[in-house]
């Protein structure tokens, strides 16, 4: 078993205004601030979990260690999310982290509200599901954001670009069927260059109503259309006022709309236009819309003040409008996460970013994420049955690998699967072993002869066919894992590794074969 810690002082993370704004860090909007009335800090060495003996402090999962990212794999039954999954969770609530929770199965949710009321952090529970009340704008909430950026052209169009590769849901796509294809990321950039020049609000209805009331011929006296031809005219007044670049955005933006995209084919035109609305249906359908698309009263930085947001869109019931809400959260707290105010402070709360059945939310903006997610105070948690989900999904080999080998903490539960068995086998590498072979009498021991182990293959004679020598054995082999006890009666087992560490109540060495504790299951 394992020792869990209790930090009972930590829970509190309120976003709600109040408290001393001195110790908040505020930007010029109040959706975008990071509060911590209560001045909590979090030191690095601080102890989550003990993963060795009750008595010794020698095995304690920190607070770093966390941050270092988590991957759990085992098979269904195996324990993963009510055994190792369930005590870390219940660890980070605990210790007063934020968090955002992404569902994959219809009871997660419940779970979630379930461990929120147990660890006393109900208070800072956010049930996020359709009709709840909460609200995430995304194109304003991207338009507006605080930090350093190039173009915010580019960072709509990334965040929208997500939202495509959700829809389409195939990663190995030829270039020539892609959305994203130069010829109709062009439409995207010219079409959001107008609504910025203008000063008009971006809105998913207002981008569809302009692309609809495009003139569809080079002769078409563009200035009559009321929508279009107003939209282009204050754009004009405006760049004309602004700087050169924004000359130069108006001017290619009127050569795309009066010449360039009237003149293309019929079909091809009427593609870009049906991929986009198609894009703006999902977007703004029933329970969607009102998440991603109306008022904006819920944003990535009230996890990182402290509140435990639990997305209840769970892709086995909703495949796609789960997926694309979930994907959308995910992205936008993974960039506020990397411009977060309070980065490098001790005062700066974890919030983890929870996946069970990670192999539904891979993306590739994980490889970019996770390198730095330490530095973030973000503990990723991936869990999953095996690799193969991945690579079926479609999700890059050399992508999977990349955020795995990321991540510090391995913990592995039993398993049927022999590629994920042999990865987590050769991870955890080899031991050199000692072996003495006879063949015929052992002389006797000499006064200097301190033992055979003591001495070095190449210093012991070959009396009678006796040979000692060194080979390199799997410490543990890929069938072991199938023999690990699986959940069911109230414990399972694992094998844990975690990078660097020497597991004290494992003979110092790299892993340790553990024994957790099940959460009961309720009806």
């Amino acid at each position: 078993m394992f020792t869990f810690l209790c930090q009972s002082n930590r829970l509190s993370g309120a976003f709600d205004g109040t408290g001393d704004s001195s110790k908040s860090i505020a930007y010029q909007s109040p959706v975008f601030e990071i509060t911590n009335p209560r001045n909590h800090t979090w030191d690095d060495d601080e102890g989550l979990l003990n993963f060795g003996a009750d008595s010794s402090d020698a095995d304690f999962w920190r607070i770093r260690d966390a941050c270092e990212g988590v991957l759990i794999l085992g098979a269904v039954g195996s324990g993963k999310t009510s055994g190792s999954g369930s005590a870390i969770a219940k660890a980070f609530l605990t210790a007063g982290f934020g968090g955002l929770v992404l569902t994959a199965k219809p009871d997660e949710a419940r779970r979630w509200l379930r461990l929120c009321e147990q660890t006393g952090r109900m208070g800072d529970c956010v049930h996020v599901k359709p009709g709840s009340g909460h609200g995430l704008n995304i194109l304003q909430y991207e338009a507006e954001r605080p930090g350093d950026r190039v173009s915010i052209t580019d960072d709509l169009i990334g965040l929208l670009g997500c939202i495509i590769g959700v829809m389409s849901r195939s990663k190995q796509k030829s270039e020539r069927d892609d959305f994203w294809s130069n010829a109709k990321r062009g439409l995207l950039k010219n079409l959001l260059e107008v609504f910025l020049l203008a000063g008009e609000p971006i809105t998913i209805h207002g981008l569809v109503r302009f692309v609809n009331s495009a003139p569809t011929s080079p002769d078409c006296p563009w200035r009559t259309i009321p929508l279009f031809g107003g939209m282009m005219a204050r754009a004009e007044k405006k760049s004309r006022d602004g700087s050169r670049g924004d000359k130069d955005d108006y001017a290619d933006a009127l050569e795309y709309w009066t010449k360039s995209f009237p003149r293309e084919p019929d079909v091809t035109r009427g593609g870009y236009v049906a991929a986009f609305t198609a894009m703006a249906n999902y977007l703004t359908g029933r329970g969607v819309g009102e998440i991603l698309c109306g008022e904006t009263n819920l944003t990535p930085e009230a996890i990182l003040s402290g509140k435990i947001v639990i997305l209840d869109f769970p892709i086995k019931e909703s495949q796609e409008e789960g997926n694309m809400v979930q994907a959308t959260w995910k992205l936008l707290f993974q960039q506020a996460v990397e411009r977060r105010a309070d980065k490098g402070l001790n005062s700066a709360r974890p919030a983890f970013l929870w996946e069970d059945e990670g192999h539904e939310f891979f993306s590739q903006q994980d490889v970019r994420f996770q390198p730095t997610a330490r530095d973030c105070r973000i503990p990723h948690v991936i869990i999953s049955q095996n690799i193969q989900n991945f690579l079926h999904l479609g999700h890059s080999e050399h992508a999977v690998e990349a955020v795995f080998s990321a991540m510090n903490t391995y913990i592995f539960h039993t398993n049927a699967d022999l590629y994920t068995n042999r990865w987590a086998s050769e991870h955890i590498g080899e031991e050199k072993r000692l072996t003495l072979t006879t063949d015929g009498l052992i002389r006797p021991r000499r006064s200097k002869d301190f033992s055979f182990s003591s001495r070095r293959p190449e210093e012991v004679e070959n009396v009678g066919g006796m040979q000692i020598f060194e080979e390199k054995k799997q410490s543990v082999r890929p069938e072991d894992f199938s023999k690990l006890k699986r959940g069911g009666d109230g414990t399972c087992e694992a094998v844990i590794l975690w990078l660097s560490h020497r597991f004290a109540i494992n003979q110092n060495r790299n892993f340790s074969r553990r024994i957790f504790e099940q959460e009961k299951r309720t009806t």
